[in-house]
């Protein structure tokens, strides 16, 4: 009995060395995976970020103490876009995703892509303007030209938490738009029309009765041919590293 024993506590400290240097290793694999995503993240953390972005209309600029990317329009749709040295027009599928907070009153800011280069592109806004608006607006933008695609949305009226931080998210696949708040989808759209084909992402900040001021905590960008960059579980990426980890 005593052999009988001796030989199942041999064996059980021979399984459990097994299982602890299994865990080991799905702990590095899963390290190695979370640290390397394809994904292109702006925290706005460093001046130099702002090198990767050409601005088309209004005042951008980056204030590092606070982390965040400012945009102070007196224009309708002031808009600053990633520069051609950073954009690749073969990303034409993926999922954009931008924390934001309105520092103004009665403006409308949030996002663009498949920008011309001229500050033309898909759009998708939420809406501070007390009136007859609604809440977001999705649509495009060409030549001082607003075309809704959405129609009207369900909530009338201006966000009343506009100068709350809010995460906006658009997943785009060919021309079939998936529109997030909070990650909370709001609608699916389809040009049929096929408006913009390629082109950057874009941030709006934009005046409509007033000087719109518009903060951005992060930008992601992260789908198939995007370069990998290093993503910290400590950093302002939260939605895009909660899917990370997910996966």
């Amino acid at each position: 009995m005593e052999g009988k024993e001796g030989r199942e506590g041999k064996g059980g400290i021979r399984m459990k060395t097994k299982m602890f240097g299994s865990i080991i290793i799905c702990f590095s694999l899963m390290l190695t995976f979370q640290m390397s995503v394809e994904a292109l993240i702006w925290n706005f953390d460093k001046k130099e970020e702002a090198d990767d972005w050409l601005a088309i209309r209004g005042k951008w600029e980056i204030d590092t103490k606070e982390g965040v990317f400012i945009g102070t329009s007196d224009f309708d749709e002031g808009t600053v876009i990633v520069s051609k040295d950073t954009w690749d027009n073969k990303w034409v599928d993926y999922t954009l995703e931008v924390k934001v907070r309105n520092m103004g009153t009665e403006n409308h800011f949030g996002i663009g892509f498949r920008d011309d280069g001229t500050g033309n592109h898909y759009g998708f806004y939420m809406n501070d303007f007390v009136g007859p608006e609604t809440k977001y607006w999705f649509g495009t933008f060409s030549n001082g030209t607003y075309n809704a695609f959405a129609g009207s949305w369900a909530d009338d009226g201006n966000y009343k938490d506009a100068e709350k931080w809010n995460v906006m998210k658009v997943v785009v696949k060919g021309f079939t738009f998936d529109l997030y708040i909070n990650d909370k989808l709001l609608k699916s759209v389809t040009d049929n029309n096929k408006a913009f084909k390629n082109g950057p992402i874009a941030l709006v900040s934009d005046k409509n009765q007033k000087p719109a001021i518009a903060q951005f905590d992060y930008v992601g960008l992260e789908g198939e041919g995007i370069p990998a960059m290093a993503v910290s579980p400590s950093g302002k990426l939260t939605t895009i590293w909660g899917s990370i980890k997910s996966q």
